[in-house]
């Protein structure tokens, strides 16, 4: 899924849809060029149609960057990506049922193959976000908006299933893409998900979420970790709490 920056009209629009020789890619692909985008499939099998067709592997990094630059120097430009490679070899069997190849190669193509995609694409930033699955819809209506208004391009995939969405925030400048961070993240937290979304918060979310959070859950949460840690050894300068020098603790 993708989210594409304002500029003129939508037929100038070039678009690079991976999966797209069947399946839910191809509907994307169809539904895109029927729209006027000018629409360059990436996919493992052969495809045939209106669409500027690339063969490419994407859970090969190599493949996807050749594929990915073939798209923008055909097109003058790219204003979008939409992820739909996917794989389901067996995988309908329990987890514990899968044969190891099975096991790699799901992986490959359906998480790490977004991941080439977007960093072949040019990606500055990458981040997650978590929205109750209802909320998703409405969620990334709100992160195209946002995103025109801004300039800038964010591409989505995520979990239909928990609503955890992750974004591929193309905008070089870093006090905008800042900006625009901090609301499309303000518009999780509103849409009643939260900034952690399932990688947690780390470093690079940690002011956002200090400013997001309710107050009530932060205060809990430093409670929850005095209790355990009460010299603050354990992550010192989270949660907005003081660092403790190691030497001065008893």
């Amino acid at each position: 899924m993708a989210a594409a920056p304002h500029d003129t009209g939508v037929g100038e629009r070039a678009v690079v849809v991976t999966g797209g020789a069947s399946g839910l890619g191809a509907a994307t692909a169809e539904l895109l060029t029927a729209e006027g985008w000018r629409v360059a499939v990436v996919d493992i099998a052969d495809t045939d149609g209106g669409a500027l067709a690339l063969t490419a592997d994407v859970s090969d990094p190599e493949q996807v960057r050749h594929a990915v630059d073939q798209a923008a120097e055909a097109f003058g430009r790219l204003d979008a990506v939409v992820s739909c490679a996917g794989t389901f070899r067996n995988t309908l069997s329990p987890c514990h049922l899968l044969e190891d190849d099975a096991w790699h190669r799901t992986l490959a193509v359906n998480l790490t193959g977004a991941f080439f995609v977007a960093k072949a694409a040019g990606a500055d930033d990458l981040i997650d976000a978590v929205v109750p699955r209802a909320a998703v819809p409405g969620f990334l209506a709100t992160v195209a908006d946002l995103a025109g208004r801004h300039g800038a391009l964010v591409s989505a995939c995520g979990h239909v299933g928990d609503g955890n969405v992750h974004l591929s925030v193309f905008l070089a400048d870093a006090a905008r893409r800042a900006r625009l961070l901090r609301q499309v993240l303000a518009a999780a937290v509103e849409a009643g998900g939260a900034v952690s979304g399932e990688h947690g918060i780390g470093t690079e979310k940690l002011s956002y979420f200090l400013e997001l959070e309710d107050p009530a859950k932060l205060e809990l949460m430093r409670a929850i970790k005095t209790a355990f840690d009460p010299h603050g050894i354990l992550g010192p300068g989270r949660l907005g709490s003081g660092a403790v020098a190691l030497e001065s603790v008893p």
